[in-house]
């Protein structure tokens, strides 16, 4: 019975977790019906033997000792899974698909492949070792509950359409990353008690390789972590940066149609047209935050001149083409002030981060690097707009 639960726990717990099959899952039952989303999860149905064959006879083959520590490995491992879905927002987007795509998906993702090596295939030869009835149950606890979890996600999915699929799946997520990561703390503490308990070299006077085993496998996990969240610090930095991108895209396709604009009625003014020109192209030539500020502050520089020229002209003044860009001019002025603040905050998170301890080791070792600002003069953060 204890086999049949632990199975069933670790079914539940993966067939709600984020992955590559979760989403495909998702896609398809959204797009194709209920039907088709439940086909993809009979997935792990079809692929799954070898995967578990491979564990298994790892498991079995392998010393008591080594197998002691894979099963605190994998212990470990369903603990940064657990983890890592508590802090994740939902469920990931994938392509659609049927019951071959939902195969090979399933079989090219490492969730399966780390799973039976590390966690499934050692407490498989365990149950069997005890009794051959606790495999079984050990195995149609956890399929039953993977597959069912997955067969009751496409009917919410395919019936309740994307909001309620995304919410209900959040939730649950969150409730499968916390028990995930209770049967991982478990799982880890139940390949420890042997070595504490076991009389001869392997029991109580094997204690300080079982601290060195533990403070190893905590370090892993720690710089797991502290990778994943610089990882996520610097994609957030990298967004930022290209929504800001966006915005002086948009402020340079402008400015050769107010200089055409302005032409017309100043066509002598040639050299405030160069100098405009010429701070626009310097502007689209700038690579990185730093050139590219001060390459923006010199254009800003230029259209100032350039819309206190058009004082002089009433008939520019009035005209429609000529106020149209002046007013996308100023809204994209506001939206890149926005925009540097959101990407420059982004850095000083990032920053922050890469420059403390201890996470600055991690950094140091997988090439972190401190990202530069996106910085302006207080002038530049008015839209260069005249008064009429």
């Amino acid at each position: 019975m204890s086999s049949l639960l632990l199975g069933a726990s670790l079914g539940w717990a993966a067939g709600i977790s984020p992955g590559p099959l979760t989403a495909l899952l998702i896609t398809t039952a959204l797009r194709r019906g209920p039907a088709a989303g439940m086909r993809v999860a009979l997935a792990p149905l079809v692929t799954d033997l070898p995967v578990v064959a491979l564990g298994v006879a790892a498991a079995a083959a392998l010393p008591d000792p080594v197998v002691v520590g894979m099963n605190l490995m994998g212990g470990v491992y369903l603990m940064w899974i657990g983890v890592a879905e508590l802090r994740s927002s939902g469920p990931p987007p994938g392509p659609g698909g049927d019951l071959a795509r939902g195969v090979v998906v399933n079989l090219l993702s490492p969730h399966p492949w780390l799973f039976w090596l590390t966690v499934g295939g050692p407490l498989l030869v365990e149950a069997w070792r005890t009794a051959p009835a606790s495999a079984v149950g050990f195995l149609a606890g956890f399929y039953g509950l993977l597959v069912g979890t997955k067969l009751v996600m496409a009917g919410v999915v395919g019936w309740g359409g994307a909001r309620l699929a995304v919410r209900w799946h959040h939730r649950l997520a969150w409730l499968g990353g916390a028990g995930m990561a209770g049967l991982g703390a478990y799982l880890s503490l139940r390949s420890l008690i042997p070595l504490f308990t076991a009389p001869g070299p392997a029991g109580p006077g094997r204690l300080p390789e079982v601290i060195w085993l533990i403070l190893v496998a905590a370090a892993a996990v720690g710089v797991a972590l502290i990778y994943n969240g610089l990882v996520r610090l610097r994609n957030r930095v990298d967004n930022a940066w290209g929504q800001v991108e966006v915005q002086l895209n948009r402020r340079h396709d402008l400015i050769p149609n107010l200089v055409e604009t302005v032409k017309g009625y100043a066509a002598h003014e040639q050299s405030t047209f160069e100098r405009v020109v010429e701070a626009r192209n310097a502007a689209t030539r700038a690579s990185g935050p730093a050139e590219q500020a001060q390459a923006e502050n010199m254009l800003t520089g230029a259209l100032r001149q350039l819309f206190a020229l058009a004082e002089a002209y009433p008939e520019l003044r009035a005209s429609e083409n000529f106020q149209r860009l002046q007013q996308d001019l100023t809204d994209t002025e506001n939206k890149i002030a926005v925009a540097r603040q959101i990407y420059n905050d982004s850095v000083l998170t990032y920053n922050n981060r890469v420059q403390t301890v201890p996470s600055n080791l991690v950094a140091a070792i997988f090439g972190f690097r401190p990202r530069e600002f996106f910085d302006a003069p207080e002038a530049a953060d008015q839209a260069p707009t005249v008064q009429f």
